[in-house]
């Protein structure tokens, strides 16, 4: 969950018909049971047009004595002895925004691929293709398609038109920041008490580090932090969802100022509109360990 237009939504350089306009990349990444689930579904992703596909042993680094990683515990203990695949697909001719629609069907179809071979999807990062080819990972390369392009359809789909605009919001002062601050650990108290009781994205302000902490310069900076938070670079996760009733009523709070309620109600619409992907993404996930979803929370 970030505040404004990341890279990944921001329309690149180029003509609008997408001449000179730089191919985007996307770099997907599949949890696999074993090596040869891995090696199937990294075939048949190359079959679709990846350019580059490798396929490595889950956290492969801490097996290598040259890494920082090197004899450390896993960060996700349930995928010991799983295989995960690295792909990198291009997509060219066209702006970003314009991509959209058709990107949320390739996701939806790798997603279906790691599904197909008992796995699942468990990211994916974007950006120039130029870039991503560059810093991909070559360690366990089994597919490599030099200059392929994934077909795109023509025309390509698009979003429906939206709605007419509502009225502008009149007021949009954030406030001072140690006013929000006060508010948003008012609410955390009234609603839980303490930080033993708090959600694990809302327990902080509640802890004697945070009071005595430095002060914000900004209320921005204040909800950037308490963003990310709720979810860690845009993931909606189990903690994310125990956090929107705090978020609820902090944005029902008399101290936050006009302009902070209108950006939490862009948290909570944002949050809104990609729970339905990270609530398939999680069973996805459940199905293939059959683990406990409580067992899903990231470790800290």
């Amino acid at each position: 969950m970030t505040h404004g237009s990341g890279d990944a939504l921001r329309p690149l350089a180029g003509a609008a018909d997408g001449r000179g306009t730089p191919a985007w990349g996307v770099q997907y990444t599949l949890s696999l049971p074993d090596e040869t689930a891995a090696r199937a579904a990294a075939a048949e992703l190359s079959g679709a047009g990846h350019r580059l596909t490798a396929v490595r042993v889950h956290d492969h680094f801490r097996f290598d004595p040259s890494s920082f990683w090197y004899g450390r515990p896993s960060m996700d203990p349930g995928l010991e002895g799983w295989w995960q695949v690295f792909s990198l697909a291009v997509y060219g001719g066209h702006e970003r925004l314009a991509l959209e629609p058709f990107l949320r069907s390739e996701r939806i179809r790798v997603a279906r691929v790691a599904r197909a071979h008992g796995g699942f999807q468990q990211g994916y990062s974007e950006g120039h293709a130029t870039t991503l080819e560059r810093v991909f990972v070559r360690d366990g390369l089994v597919h490599e398609r030099a200059g392929a392009d994934v077909a795109l359809p023509s025309p390509l789909p698009e979003d429906p038109a939206p709605p007419p605009a509502g009225p502008p919001w009149k007021n949009r002062e954030t406030g001072e920041p140690a006013t929000l601050v006060r508010a948003a650990v008012a609410v955390a108290e009234r609603m839980y008490g303490s930080a033993e009781g708090a959600p694990d994205a809302v327990g902080w302000l509640l802890d004697e580090e945070f009071a005595f902490g430095e002060p914000y310069e900004t209320a921005d900076e204040f909800l950037g932090e308490l963003a990310d938070a709720v979810a860690h670079q845009g993931t909606c996760s189990v903690a994310t969802a125990e956090a929107v009733p705090f978020l609820m009523e902090l944005v029902r709070d008399d101290g936050v100022a006009p302009g902070c309620r209108l950006i939490l109600l862009g948290d909570l619409l944002r949050l809104a509109a990609s729970g339905p992907a990270t609530a398939v993404s999680l069973a996805d996930r459940v199905t293939a360990l059959g683990v406990p979803l409580r067992s899903l929370r990231p470790s800290t």
